[in-house]
């Protein structure tokens, strides 16, 4: 059986990595002191991908807000899930922003519940998607009893860089995780949800830096490569033609690029997700 994206639960899905409604109210500025995560001090800079957003945000003496601190963790796809859990509460625990505690620790919650899901053995319905360092993708032919088994079977693909899997936990919720070939879960998600689950899940994406009136972080021609999301696997050059400011998501990168069938597009990428092509990180 050919399983497609849209049968892996992939479309009109609720995950936090997404962008829609974003939270309102007093921006509360928090100090790092005495934040830990595990072993390391909760630092924004941490959870940049991009070498040259950290480098950019540095020059400019960025003053990171606790809603900021928020949005670059959950940016991140070099930081599992039970990390950013660790640190998202850590925040919730030291902000004085009450708005964005409550919402923080509703969040954990839904995605703790969310793995339950993934994880409960009575779920033997599971497929997914392969995606290779090259960026192409491969499909499961088949369906698996347990999330591990159907990781499993994906990570052994060539160059797997990045796996999804999806399947029916309820008569109406299909659930999703975003893996590591090596099982390390990165982001979950669910479509089916109910209305205010799936809110709570895409509220965090509409945040941006607030970085309107500073000088943009790239120059026209220059070639530029996605690191956040999906991007990790594109190692397909972006034409920057441009700098673009959004009211909801911020300073945007204008960018012509090839797509995956080979024909001319233009997109508008989170500067957050972009670095110059070729640098390693």
């Amino acid at each position: 059986m050919s399983v497609s994206r849209k049968d892996c639960g992939l479309e009109n899905a609720a995950s936090a990595r997404d962008m829609s409604t974003g939270l309102t109210g007093v921006i509360a500025i928090g100090s790092c002191e005495n934040r830990t995560v595990g072993n390391h001090a909760l630092d924004a800079y941490r959870y940049i991908d991009s070498k040259d957003m950290r480098e950019y945000l540095r020059k400019l003496d960025y003053e990171f807000s606790d809603r900021d601190m928020a949005y670059v963790i959950r940016s991140s796809w070099n930081t599992s899930l039970a990390e950013q859990h660790q640190a998202l509460m850590t925040l919730a625990e030291t902000t004085d922003d009450k708005e964005l505690a409550e919402y923080l620790k509703k969040l954990v919650s839904l995605e703790e519940k969310l793995l339950g899901w993934l994880n409960d053995p009575a779920n033997k319905d599971w497929s997914g998607i392969a995606y290779a360092v090259s960026g192409k993708f491969k499909l499961t032919d088949q369906t698996y009893a347990t999330v591990g088994d159907c990781a499993r079977a994906l990570a052994s693909e060539k160059d797997t860089a990045f796996i999804e899997v999806a399947g029916k936990v309820s008569d109406s919720v299909r659930a999703f995780a975003y893996m590591k070939p090596d099982g390390t879960v990165l982001a979950v998600g669910a479509n089916g949800l109910q209305a205010e689950e799936t809110v709570l899940m895409r509220e965090i994406g509409r945040h941006s830096l607030n970085l309107k009136g500073r000088p943009f972080p790239f120059s026209e021609g220059e070639a530029l490569r996605r690191v956040g999301g999906m991007g990790i696997l594109a190692r397909t050059s972006l034409h920057c033609t441009g700098c673009e400011y959004d009211k909801a998501y911020g300073m945007l990168a204008r960018c012509e690029y090839t797509d995956a069938e080979g024909k001319p597009s233009v997109g508008h990428f989170p500067i957050i997700d972009l670095e110059r092509f070729g640098d390693d990180g």
